[in-house]
């Protein structure tokens, strides 16, 4: 259970204490390459899985490119669900680990997504909290953290139009692959490339209108319709104001 691990460190980010932080300038082999893990961003105990998932910046040990690492560890070992539901916790884990690699590998070349590197599917080692439990890596691309909802902090109003454009390809983009990002206020940004992305998997769904997004009922066009004029505003707010005295929301996406 989670009490018999040794846990340190509560936090936001750790709201179950660390196991993994003693991974940190640890090295992990992935679909070819060496990554030495450099500093733990999070870590999160899955109930529904009895699944710990911790997230590390990293770098590719030979060209020193950062990447972030992904790891979803079989944990709990003193659960006391039967045999079949143990089973049945795990396949649902896989599907979703396999699926969440298939959508950042297939949109790894729009530009708007975490660049996919690889993946692989090992048990653990005596030096992890669950010795012969699943563990699962994933290798992305660094990508910004910073919230689009932030943005003006950054941004002039003359760069507006651009954002918008890169937000509308986005949605083309998406679709053209069957998806659709759902969580258009959990949109991010990166203030060196002005650019937008998605992060975050849990809003990708399967799309209902092939073809056209921009059309659809409650399409994309509207969310960032909705979007622009919150930004729009916030860069208009902004002026004459300390960066500690403006927030902008953008709302819910199922308002």
């Amino acid at each position: 259970m989670e009490g018999e691990c040794q846990c340190e460190g509560v936090n936001k980010d750790f709201p179950a204490g660390s196991v993994m932080r003693k991974f940190e300038k640890a090295t992990f082999p992935v679909a070819g390459r060496a990554y030495r893990l450099k500093k733990i961003l999070w870590e999160r105990y899955n109930n529904n899985y009895h699944q710990r998932r911790a997230v590390f910046e990293a770098e590719d040990c030979e060209t020193k490119d950062p990447v972030v690492i992904k790891f979803f560890l079989e944990a709990d070992p003193f659960m006391r669900e039967e045999q079949s539901g143990k089973r049945s916790m795990k396949n649902n884990a896989a599907e979703l680990f396999r699926n969440e690699c298939k959508i950042w590998r297939t949109l790894s070349d729009t530009g708007y997504t975490p660049k996919y590197y690889g993946k692989r599917e090992m048990h653990q080692d005596l030096t992890f909290e669950n010795p012969g439990g699943y563990l699962w890596i994933l290798v992305l691309g660094h990508y910004p953290t910073f919230s689009l909802a932030d943005a003006p902090l950054f941004l002039n109003a003359d760069e507006l139009p651009r954002i918008k454009k890169q937000m509308l390809d986005m949605a083309v983009k998406f679709n053209n692959h069957g998806l659709n990002f759902v969580g258009v206020s959990f949109l991010k940004f990166d203030p060196e490339t002005r650019r937008v992305y998605a992060t975050d998997i849990e809003y990708f769904s399967e799309t209902e209108v092939r073809d056209d997004p921009l059309a659809a009922k409650n399409s994309a066009a509207h969310w960032v319709s909705v979007v622009m004029d919150a930004l729009t505003a916030g860069v208009e707010e902004i002026r004459g104001l300390s960066p500690m005295d403006v927030y902008i929301g953008f709302g819910s996406d199922s308002d």
